[in-house]
């Protein structure tokens, strides 16, 4: 499950982005498991629902908080 939100959140890299920067046309703004804590948050309604099972909302922290700076696995 880490490994796909990774992949959400951070696939723009795979597009020659770089840096810590966080691709603003997706859903990252309004994420709250990030490793370092953002300057900025998404503003206006979150563009996507509030996770409702235990393993998108608690249990994928078990493998560590995400970094702006991973490149996503896999695809």
């Amino acid at each position: 499950m880490r490994n796909a939100i990774a992949y959400v959140l951070l696939n723009f890299r795979k597009h020659g982005h770089t840096g810590t920067e966080i691709d603003p046309c997706s859903s990252a703004p309004w994420f709250a498991g990030w490793r370092a804590p953002r300057a900025t948050e998404g503003s206006g309604p979150r563009p996507v629902a509030v996770a409702r099972t235990w393993l998108a909302r608690i249990g994928w922290q078990r493998h560590g908080l995400i970094g702006a700076d991973e490149r996503p696995k896999g695809g």
